[in-house]
């Protein structure tokens, strides 16, 4: 009977396997040619019919009764063994002895050893082990011939006579033939083997690459499509059965084509894992390549993963871009501030020196206005600590853990009118339900400073309106003029040639909360901005919707 193991479809039977047979201008056998035919140009389901039908020449070219091969398959539980025996051998099948007589006998064999038992009287020349296993079994003349693949994989090939039989081997069967066809059975063991593997990681493979998101490909080293995912079906505009068994690199165009090629190259002489990027026209790809290596030791899968990185590269710019825009704002900031200084309090301080060193002439001449110029000086004075205290509260606001954003903006709003006589009204609905955090709470205010100082350089308004509401999971704020208005896009692009902070730096702090704003203006009509925030609420909380 022939131990028959499923099998997909795959490769043929592997030429370099056949190579110890001997070519047609050397002296063979018939046999050891029959038994080569048998396998070859065999795959998938043919190999283990070919096993059965090679094991069967070898039993009627030897005389024997019964012929078995077997592979046990070091680090894995894929063990094969095949079995053929005469119609007139009507004894149990070897197999679930197999395993005993491994340890017995093929485990402490060589490669090049041939163990013959014809008699029993060749018993007493075996090991204690290899007796006690016969004695248990029951005599039968054998020859066996052990094989192994460098450690990674050992087992062997055995001709067995009738139960209880003497047989004596003849010398064509010991060196013409087991010797010749071994390599042939290990070589289609070692076949089915890597079909059972490829089905065990077809299976696997599909399931992880269904797990990620990001497209995904399984390719053996030429390149032919063994499982690929949806998504890079799809990128391919190519169904994934139907991608399967293609080469994938007929699929690409020629410049993506001799990339991949020689990253693939490159993995493979590595035996690492190989990381790339690809600019497909603006549209940047990271690769990751990982060679697999089969149970044989050799490197015959390759997994290719590739994610779309452009939002992440387009953020990595904006991060960069921002941190120049900081930088110019530091440097403009430090203008403002020593133009604030030396246009303001220096000058200030400037005529208060002129004004003190006439104060002592002017008592003698003008004894009546004296107290006049002393007025003067001190009004000075309090100009100059008014603007100090100005600049300085401009470069840091008052920390928010102790005082709620709505008082805090409150605060600035009339100070700002105050100081600019335009009319700004202050609305503020919710902020109790909802938990902001300190940066949250910093990025608010400074929204706010720059929308109204935009209001009081550009927009020649008279009233502003600045609304701070909660609304669901939502903070909502909008700065409302009624000023001369802007064309939007031109200002956004004038903004980014130059450097400026003002609109783009409100829309960075906005994003960087995670929110988005919008800046609706019309000429002559003025000008809204709007920033939605998401926040934290509690369940309870998030019903309310204030009005505004």
């Amino acid at each position: 009977m022939t131990e028959v193991i499923p099998l997909p479809s795959g490769k043929p039977f592997p030429d370099k396997w056949v190579d110890s047979v001997p070519s047609s201008g050397e002296e063979a056998s018939d046999a050891v040619q029959e038994i080569t035919a048998a396998f070859c140009r065999e795959s998938g389901w043919g190999l283990s019919h070919a096993m059965g039908r090679a094991l069967r020449l070898l039993t009627i070219e030897s005389g024997a009764k019964r012929a078995l091969v077997f592979l046990k398959n070091e680090g894995s539980s894929d063990d094969l063994f095949f079995e053929w025996s005469a119609s007139d051998d009507v004894g149990e099948s070897f197999k679930g002895r197999a395993e005993d007589a491994f340890s017995a006998f093929f485990s402490v064999m060589t490669r090049d050893e041939i163990l013959v038992v014809g008699h029993p009287m060749d018993v007493a020349r075996l090991r204690p082990e290899q007796r006690q296993w016969i004695g248990e079994q029951g005599f039968r003349s054998f020859v066996a011939l052990p094989f192994g693949d460098e450690g990674k994989g050992r087992g062997g090939l055995c001709l067995l006579g009738g139960e209880g039989e003497a047989f004596f081997w003849p010398e064509r069967v010991l060196e013409s033939l087991l010797r010749k066809v071994r390599g042939v059975f290990l070589g289609g063991m070692k076949q089915i083997l890597r079909e059972l593997e490829g089905l065990g990681h077809e299976k696997l493979s599909t399931r992880l690459l269904n797990a990620t998101t990001d497209s995904a490909v399984l390719m053996d080293s030429t390149g032919t499509i063994l499982s690929m995912n949806a998504a890079f079906a799809r990128k391919l505009k190519i169904t994934a059965e139907h991608a399967k068994g293609k080469r994938l690199y007929d699929l690409l165009t020629p410049q993506v084509r001799k990339l991949l090629k020689e990253q693939v190259a490159h993995a493979i002489r590595r035996g690492k894992r190989i990381l790339f990027e690809e600019d497909q026209g603006g549209v940047i790809y990271s690769h990751v390549i990982y060679p697999i290596v089969n149970s044989m030791g050799e490197i015959d899968t390759i997994a290719l993963y590739s994610q779309n990185i452009t939002p992440l590269k387009n953020v990595e710019k904006r991060v960069r871009d921002l941190t120049a825009e900081l930088v110019v704002a530091q440097e403009n900031e430090r203008k403002r501030i020593a133009y604030d200084l030396h246009d303001g309090v220096a000058q200030e301080l400037a005529s208060l020196k002129i004004r003190f060193e006439t104060l002592t002439q002017g008592l003698r001449k003008d004894p009546e206005g004296f107290d006049k110029m002393v007025g003067d000086c001190a009004s000075i004075i309090k100009r100059s600590i008014a603007t100090v205290r100005k600049t300085a509260h401009e470069l840091h606001w008052p920390n928010t853990f102790d005082r709620c954003i709505e008082e805090i903006i409150s605060n600035h709003c009339d100070d700002f009118s105050q100081e600019t006589g335009i009319d700004v009204s202050f609305f503020s609905a919710g902020m109790g339900r909802v938990s902001l955090g300190e940066h949250q709470r910093q990025h608010i205010q400074r929204i706010v400073q720059e929308a109204l100082n935009n209001v009081r350089k550009h927009a020649e308004s008279t009233q502003v309106q600045v609304k701070l509401t909660a609304a669901g999971n939502t903070v909502i704020l909008r700065v409302k003029d009624n000023g001369r208005g802007f064309c939007v896009e031109t200002a956004m692009v004038e903004g980014e040639r130059e450097r400026r902070m003002g609109l783009s730096g409100m829309r960075n702090r906005t994003e960087i909360m995670g929110g988005e704003m919008r800046i609706e203006s019309v000429v002559q009509k003025g000008t809204l901005i709007s920033c939605e925030i998401p926040v934290t609420v509690s369940e309870e909380d998030s019903l309310y919707y204030p009005l505004f």
